[in-house]
């Protein structure tokens, strides 16, 4: 993949339709304003450059070939107690939520193709106060993936990475 190149002079601002952390039927529009573009390399390694998170909810787009990963810290660094979110791991074939940095999955969904070294590919996170954790594609208001922490962690940060041979883009919103 080449690299990201350069975010615009200007800032491109779109709706995103979200769902709302306590009911997934129920939805609301946010503008997304894409004006962060970020790299990473191969190596797997979450870079906590982002400023601290103000809602329940985390926007992106990612350009990659496989192994996008997010992290849900309550520091701005990596911690034995975060959520890991996989988006086409296993070869672009399958994603998972995580209670810790590689440990067993939570919840998985089978996803061939979720991302692309073409486009960029737009997502969401969220998560509630009763541990839930969701994950979906920009545009559409069903998860593809959930998970309900019985002890849920304190998120105030994320962190993204690539790795296992591949380099992503990041824009975040």
């Amino acid at each position: 993949m080449q690299g990201c190149g350069f975010a615009p002079p200007y800032v491109t601002v779109r709706a995103t339709r979200l769902p709302c952390a306590a009911n997934e039927r129920t939805t609301h529009w946010r503008p997304c304003v894409q004006n962060e573009t970020r790299s990473t390399d191969t190596q797997y390694r979450y870079r906590w450059d982002l400023p601290r998170l103000t809602e329940s909810r985390f926007t992106f787009e990612v350009q990659a070939n496989n192994d996008a990963f997010v992290a849900l810290s309550s520091q701005n660094h990596d911690m034995d107690a975060m959520y890991e979110i996989v988006i086409g791991g296993w070869a672009n074939t399958v994603s998972g939520i995580r209670r810790a940095m590689q440990e067993p999955n939570r919840a998985t969904s089978l996803a061939p193709g979720i991302l692309s070294t073409k486009e960029y590919r737009p997502f969401w996170i969220t998560w509630s106060s009763g541990g839930t954790i969701a994950v979906g594609r920009g545009g559409e208001t069903q998860s593809f993936m959930s998970w309900t922490d019985p002890d849920p962690l304190s998120i105030a940060y994320a962190g993204y990475s690539t790795g296992w041979g591949s380099t992503g883009c990041w824009r975040f919103c």
